[in-house]
């Protein structure tokens, strides 16, 4: 595979000027402070009903619980943060005259730049992907979830479990390196908790970081290549693997629906390399937010699995006309392997 060619990085000021624009692009577009009560759990599910009503989702026609009941679990799904290590606090937008400048153009950005769905409904979260926490006390900070790249805006139209094919991942986090590094956390923030957030955000920024496994073109995952580089890191006390032990895994972000096809046989990769009820392999992506085996073990995996029952298992799947072509898979394998 010949290297890829790199685009020059953008100068700070720029690169600076627009992540901040964006973030506070998909949370509030008003200027000045959100007061965290506006986001706990009971507001957001209050307005869930109207914030949904145009996406496009089905549930299967088998599925026997009540409307409410999947409403809920469809809520806790949008909403779920894993209970993340790395948080991005609200408080590094606030006040922002950069971002007041250009306040008639900051959905424009959000998409364009970082290529994230618009949620339009929605007059708190503005984008789909981004959730926010709901602690009471805790000062306003947001993560990223599944519908980052697994919700799609077809020819104007949200589609809920389509593979995104715009969302530029490497843009966005060396963005918020540059946002969240010693210098402007300094600048932009006064309360002691946000600085600890945002330090703590930089530090997993650039530790859990490979060139390698930088996508080549938006809206690619890299998720399996760097799920393995945290599992090399874990036992080799934090120290990244060299260039050559690291195949780059640069594939289009799958939709949830193609997943609940799947979900039928148990069989996730045409070259039967994985078995099970659940890709328990998406579990590790967590890893790469500085999170233990144990966090996984007691919080995510159980979550996922859950998750799968009430969500993922239940909306309605394609059912695929043919089966796996056994030589075209080995071919597969080969190329990859």
């Amino acid at each position: 595979m010949t290297k890829a060619r790199r685009i020059s990085a953008r100068g700070g000021a720029g690169i600076l000027m627009t992540a901040m624009i964006a973030w506070v692009a998909v949370t509030v577009s008003r200027a000045g402070s959100v007061h965290p009560a506006e986001f706990s759990r009971e507001m957001l599910r209050a307005s869930f009903d109207s914030d949904m009503r145009n996406v496009v989702y089905r549930w299967s026609q088998d599925d026997p619980r009540s409307d409410t009941e999947k409403r809920n679990a469809l809520f806790n799904f949008v909403y779920q943060t894993y209970d993340s290590s790395a948080w991005i606090p609200q408080s590094l937008f606030d006040g922002n005259l950069a971002t007041q400048a250009v306040v008639g153009d900051l959905d424009t950005i959000v998409r364009d730049k970082v290529g994230l769905v618009l949620w339009r409904d929605n007059v708190r979260v503005r984008a789909f992907g981004m959730a926010p926490n709901t602690t009471p006390g805790e000062p306003l900070k947001l993560t990223v979830n599944c519908l980052t790249c697994h919700t799609a805006e077809i020819d104007g139209v949200v589609y809920f479990g389509a593979g995104t094919k715009t969302f530029d991942d490497k843009w966005l986090g060396d963005s918020l390196k540059l946002l969240t590094s010693d210098r402007w956390r300094g600048i932009m923030l006064r309360d002691p908790k946000d600085e600890l957030y945002a330090a703590a955000a930089n530090g997993i920024l650039n530790r859990h970081h490979h060139e390698k496994i930088d996508s080549l073109t938006r809206a690619r995952s890299t998720a399996f290549a760097a799920s393995h580089v945290e599992l090399y890191m874990r036992p080799h006390n934090g120290t990244m693997p060299s260039n050559d032990e690291v195949g780059r895994g640069d594939v289009k972000t799958p939709p949830l629906w193609h997943t609940a096809a799947k979900v039928q046989s148990g069989r996730w990769y045409a070259d039967g390399s994985f078995h099970g009820r659940v890709p328990m392999m998406a579990s590790s992506m967590e890893l790469e937010k500085d999170r233990p085996f144990d966090a996984l073990v007691q919080t995510v995996i159980p979550t996922i699995k859950q998750e799968f029952d009430s969500v993922i298992a239940h909306l309605r799947p394609p059912r695929y006309p043919y089966d796996i072509d056994p030589a075209l898979a080995e071919r597969g394998r080969q190329l990859f392997y």
